[in-house]
């Protein structure tokens, strides 16, 4: 007899038992590996989407450091400023970088209001499980672990390891808050050798604002300050994310004026006059870069390189074939020449900022605030009083006036204290500030009209008298390098010799004119003497004073440039500065050499009267903003004749870049040009 077990499968059942157990672990190994991969890529994707956060804020950061210090800079230079002092450091500027960034800022997902707007689910779950608040203590340190925020310019303590730009001084002795203030100052000078240089040429940065071109040179005074930032350093142990610290160099450029046309008034035309005549490419050769606030271009085949702190474009009288390139445009011509495209705007331009420094019809005047070196006394302008405490109250050694009024720098000062009557502004008085004792020394003279010349508590027959003659009528007033008179059109005016100017300081015994080499002329509007002269206008009266420029075609004595500064209207009477001389030793320039000469003034007029005649200009031109410039469109080639004529035919000129040290003025307008770079 056969017993069989009901219980026990067949073997078939077996195989498809053990089947369906190996398919359905395969299944699970599958789902495992895959919820194993898709963590694994969320956790990547998570932690490129934190260092991704960090880039961002660290982007945001860097853009508001580029106005920051500027303005806390500026801050600096202000009276009474170290008194405060915490206002204006390192600490500070990182701090208020920081909240202008809005670094430390994540969505409120409670507000419903912000969710709605960004179409943002109200079920929201916030992932923001390494949100955290920065501030500058261990997120910013010095590249050279000094303890410091910053490696300034003014160390030498300078790490091997990172290729920084050369070391900066502070000429005569430094200020206590260098360390911990960004500093700059008339007195900081390039640390050269043998001797310190205020500018000198230097590589322009690798960005793509067109001042000048790539890989060229250009003239600057370069601050910097190094420093290392280190996003995520505070939230590693909840994000689990290695920090990646990057070390940057902030530059603030001091880029004194050096274009062919440089323009900081509102809109400037370039390529027709203002009648709408277009500039005659055979009379008018631009060479090298434009700057302007803001350009509008009549023709693009007149102009060249144009670079805009606030845009570029083409005027409606532009050919309809003409247009500025847009994006690919401008890569194309970066990626075919290795240049970048000829028209750019620093907004466009990456971590790059441009702050021309001006005060517009300020610039010109000496007596529009208080100085470091003081004013005149009102009450008897020969002495100068003291300037209050609070102006020598700053962070650095210059104050901001000081600063940004080069009317303040000059080495002599020609004041006008009086003059015929208050409708007659013909001057009778003057004041004359010279230096003296290798320029250590403001000496201080005056000179009366009809009266001999007397220096400061001397009798008028002191021998310091020039020839002791008149001034400024014959027999001998002819030699003295100033006079007053009137124009043919009637105007009253001072007269300024500049071939006897020379002589004259010989004669007194002051400083030549390589030390005595900037000038200020101007009335002394401040002045209690009776009648006073009044303020200038701009636009100018008819019968308000004016500067007439003659015997000014051999400047050959200055042979360290000449700078002259006035708030008046001022009349060429002769050729300027037409007369070649030898070049400064060591400078290697072989070819024929002017001493280097800037003229500022609100107006210029060629010639004394309508002459019809042709106006020559070899140089550069600069235009400054003034209050009836504002919002108003400039053409820079509109030169005008002693009869406020203008003719377009008559306007020949031959503009170009200064390219070497030699060429720059004693005084300059200058701008700021700010740039951050990594330090690789």
């Amino acid at each position: 007899m056969k017993i069989s077990n009901q219980s026990q499968l067949p073997r078939r059942g077996y195989a498809v038992l053990f089947a369906t157990l190996s398919l359905s672990l395969t299944i699970i190994a599958f789902a495992i590996t895959a919820f194993r991969d898709t963590r694994q890529s969320h956790r990547v994707q998570s932690q490129n989407q934190v260092r991704l956060d960090y880039s961002q804020k660290e982007r945001a950061f860097l853009r508001a450091l580029l106005h920051v210090v500027p303005n806390s800079i500026i801050g600096g230079m202000m009276p009474g400023a170290s008194t405060t002092p915490n206002d204006f450091s390192w600490d500070q500027i990182f701090q208020d970088a920081l909240a202008q960034a809005q670094t430390d800022m994540a969505l409120d997902t409670s507000d419903l209001a912000i969710l709605a707007n960004l179409d943002i689910d109200v079920n929201v779950i916030s992932a923001n499980t390494g949100n955290s608040s920065f501030t500058p203590t261990g997120l910013i340190t010095a590249p050279n672990s000094s303890g410091n925020f910053i490696l300034d310019d003014l160390s030498s303590n300078r790490p091997s390891n990172l290729l920084l730009p050369p070391q900066m001084t502070l000429h005569g002795g430094g200020n206590s808050f260098n360390r911990t203030h960004p500093i700059i100052a008339l007195n900081k000078t390039i640390l050269g050798n043998p001797i310190e240089e205020l500018y000198t040429e230097m590589p322009y940065p690798e960005i793509s604002f067109g001042y000048t071109q790539q890989g060229a040179t250009f003239i600057a005074k370069r601050n910097w300050w190094a420093f290392t930032v280190n996003f995520g350093a505070n939230s590693e142990d909840i994000t689990g994310i290695a920090p990646s610290p990057r070390t940057y160099v902030l530059s603030v450029y001091e880029v004194p004026s050096q274009l062919a046309i440089s323009s900081s008034a509102g809109t400037t035309s370039l390529g027709s006059y203002d009648n709408g005549v277009e500039w005659d490419p055979g009379k008018i050769s631009i060479t090298g870069s434009i700057y302007t606030d803001r350009a509008r271009i009549e023709n693009l085949n007149r102009v060249g390189s144009v670079a805009s702190r606030r845009g570029v474009g083409l005027g409606s009288s532009a050919p309809s074939d003409q247009s500025i390139g847009g994006l690919v445009e401008r890569r194309e011509t970066l990626a075919t020449t290795n240049t970048f495209y000829p028209y750019s705007s620093s907004g466009d331009s990456g971590l790059v900022s441009f702050t021309p420094i001006n005060r517009g019809t300020e610039f010109f005047d000496f007596f529009v605030a208080e100085t470091n070196q003081g004013l005149p006394n009102q009450g008897d302008p020969v002495f100068i009083d003291p300037a209050p405490a609070n102006i020598s109250q700053t962070i650095g050694d210059t104050g901001w006036n000081n600063y940004s009024v080069p009317a303040t720098q000059t080495a002599m000062r020609i004041e006008v204290g009086q003059v015929s009557s208050a409708n007659n502004q013909l001057p009778q008085r003057l004041f004359i500030t010279a230096k003296d004792d290798n320029g250590t020394t403001d000496t201080r003279q005056r000179a009366t009209r009809g009266t001999f010349w007397n220096a400061p508590g001397q009798p008028i027959t002191s021998p310091s008298s020039p020839a002791d003659d008149d001034w400024p009528f014959s027999p001998a007033g002819d030699d003295w390098f100033l006079q007053s008179e009137f124009l043919p059109n009637g105007r009253p005016c001072l007269t300024l010799d500049l071939e006897r100017l020379p002589a004259f300081l010989a004669q007194i015994g002051l400083d030549d004119v390589t030390i005595n080499n900037s000038l200020w002329i101007g009335p002394n509007y401040t002045s209690n003497e009776t009648n006073a002269p009044r303020t200038p206008t701009f636009p100018s009266q008819d019968d308000d004073m004016a500067l007439l420029i003659k015997r000014s075609e051999d400047l050959s004595a200055y042979t360290n440039g000449l700078t002259i500064i006035t708030p008046l209207r001022i009349y060429f009477g002769d050729n300027f500065n037409d007369v070649a001389t030898t070049p400064p030793a060591g400078s290697g320039i072989t070819e024929e050499w002017f001493p280097p000469v800037s003229v500022f003034a609100p107006e210029k007029r060629f010639g004394t009267e309508n002459t019809g005649g042709v106006i020559e200009l070899d140089g550069q031109l600069g235009i400054l903003p003034t209050d009836a410039a504002n919002g108003s469109v400039t053409n820079p080639l509109d030169l005008r004749d002693g009869g406020d004529a203008f003719t377009a035919s008559s306007i020949e000129a031959n503009l170009s870049s200064i390219q070497r040290k030699e060429d720059l003025p004693p005084l300059n307008a200058l701008s700021w040009l700010t740039v951050i770079e990594e330090v690789r």
